[in-house]
């Protein structure tokens, strides 16, 4: 059943109605949900009776969801796995040397492993566009720091479906952009663009491996080098030399993690915990 929006146009309806929905018994749904009330995930107005908070609404939206079943379904069996991919893997360098690899029983790096299945590469190109749009991690701050209006082509290096590039170009009209991905987000960039775009965000497949072939006055990394160990991250941005032209800039958009005791504990924990550690802890 879904629950972002109640049958008839209802503020509330009873657990009854979800079981019956879900083809669940109603005792195990009323037990789930009131685990969920626990966390503030639906209320119950009355006795028996179950309607929205402002927490299960937002639950409710397409890229949220998206983003739950990424981190239900790839993070978190590969975040127990963590452990035993240290010990197998003490010095990985490689990317089919992580605990996703073992949680997923794969050889194949993360990209190639989820491109198998359209549907759940779709879900990560969803689950990135909502990470994309949480507070503190919009493009708010990359649109507004650097003065775009001074260049002509961008290449958005492995920019996904395109969000940023149409972010940046929302504000700054006199810039074209390029975005590069693989096959499957590519084609979904090129599904969702917005018609007021058409003319000046050119999407291409390209792996970021492979020589750049684009001649432009930027190329921008937004979150990307993290996904890679330094000996992947080095050949990437060499790929980048057959096409760079005198005064063209690289521009890495990441996080800068802490050093300890220089952000409150709330901050330290989610910078920790999305972007992994820090090179200063070895040392």
């Amino acid at each position: 059943m879904n629950l972002s929006e109640f049958p008839d146009g209802k503020e509330e309806v009873s657990f009854g109605e979800i079981a019956a929905k879900c083809g669940l018994n109603e005792p195990e749904v009323r037990r789930l949900l009131r685990h969920a009330m626990a966390f503030r995930i639906f209320h119950e107005p009355r006795k028996g009776y179950v309607a929205h908070t402002a927490a299960s609404k937002r639950l409710s939206h397409p890229l949220m969801k998206a983003w739950l079943g990424f981190a239900t379904e790839e993070l978190w069996p590969s975040a127990v796995k963590t452990v035993d991919a240290l010990q197998k893997w003490p010095d990985a360098q490689e990317p089919n040397q992580t605990s996703f690899n073992l949680a997923h029983e794969t050889d194949d790096i993360f990209f190639t492993e989820i491109a198998k299945e359209p549907a759940r590469d779709t879900r990560y190109a969803d689950a990135m566009g909502w990470f994309n749009s949480g507070p503190g991690l919009e493009p708010t701050g990359l649109v507004d720091s650097i003065p775009w209006e001074q260049y002509r082509t961008v290449v958005d290096v492995g920019g996904n479906t395109g969000l940023v590039s149409q972010a940046i170009a929302k504000k700054h009209k006199s810039v074209k952009f390029f975005v590069q991905d693989r096959p499957e987000p590519i084609k979904e960039g090129i599904d969702r663009l917005s018609p007021e775009f058409e003319d000046r965000i050119t999407f291409m497949e390209h792996d970021f491996f492979a020589e750049q072939p684009v001649i432009a006055d930027v190329y921008l990394f937004r979150w990307i080098l993290h996904d890679w160990s330094d000996k992947y991250a080095i050949t990437i941005l060499r790929a980048l030399i057959p096409a760079l032209k005198d005064g063209a800039k690289v521009i890495l958009n990441e996080f800068v993690l802490p050093p300890p005791g220089g952000a409150s504990a709330f901050t330290n924990k989610v910078l920790r915990l999305v972007f992994g550690t820090s090179r200063d802890d070895f040392h």
